[in-house]
């Protein structure tokens, strides 16, 4: 134990065993806040959020925690539509924007997600929750027109490959198919998918 710890509240000492216990102790949404989005050691942050009830900080953790995911566990506490709305476009974080767009249930925040979010991924999680056949077959054809639009840029695409049936380690598919490989190309804004195959 270091000298200091002495001096100062046992959330804030040297050793993340001692923090944590701490934290279970803690009712100030302040300091627990400052522990979510700053401790060292990551059970620590993670039991902070846990103890975190006053949805303005809870707002504040997701969208300013450092850890992904301590910004997942926010989200996952969080109730504002508009805030997850956000989170769910804007996120860094893939499994964070999933998270947020999960727990939206206004179907007016949902169908703005579908049809404006960013992430392709976010965009179709966000027409899955949405009820009004109109609403959808709007959202099909904005995912139409972006999909047009972006087919000729696609800065942003992913290259990876594949074994054909896509099991890893081990190709399970017939013998003859068992050494071939597929490229597959994939951008996240349009959804756009392009695949070659490679014979053995």
């Amino acid at each position: 134990m270091a000298i200091a710890d002495w001096f100062r509240p046992t959330w804030k000492h040297s050793q993340a065993s001692v923090r944590l216990a701490a934290v279970a102790g803690v009712a100030d949404q302040a300091v627990l806040a400052k522990v979510a989005k700053n401790d060292k050691h990551k059970d620590v942050r993670w039991a902070a959020v846990r103890r975190i009830t006053d949805q303005a900080v809870l707002a504040d953790v997701a969208r300013n925690g450092k850890d992904k995911d301590v910004r997942e566990a926010a989200v996952l506490r969080t109730t504002d539509q508009a805030l997850l709305a956000g989170i769910a476009k804007d996120d860094k974080d893939k499994d964070v924007r999933e998270a947020a767009v999960l727990r939206i249930t206004d179907q007016a925040i949902l169908a703005d997600v579908a049809k404006n979010g960013w992430h392709y991924e976010v965009r179709n999680t966000a027409a899955q929750g949405i009820t009004d056949r109109a609403v959808l077959a709007d959202v099909a054809q904005k995912d139409e027109e972006r999909r047009k639009k972006c087919a000729h840029v696609h800065g942003d695409v992913r290259t990876e490959r594949v074994p054909c049936c896509g099991y890893f380690p081990h190709c399970a598919c017939p013998d003859k198919h068992r050494n071939r490989t597929i490229t597959r190309r994939t951008c996240a804004h349009c959804g756009w998918v392009e695949e070659q195959t490679r014979e053995p």
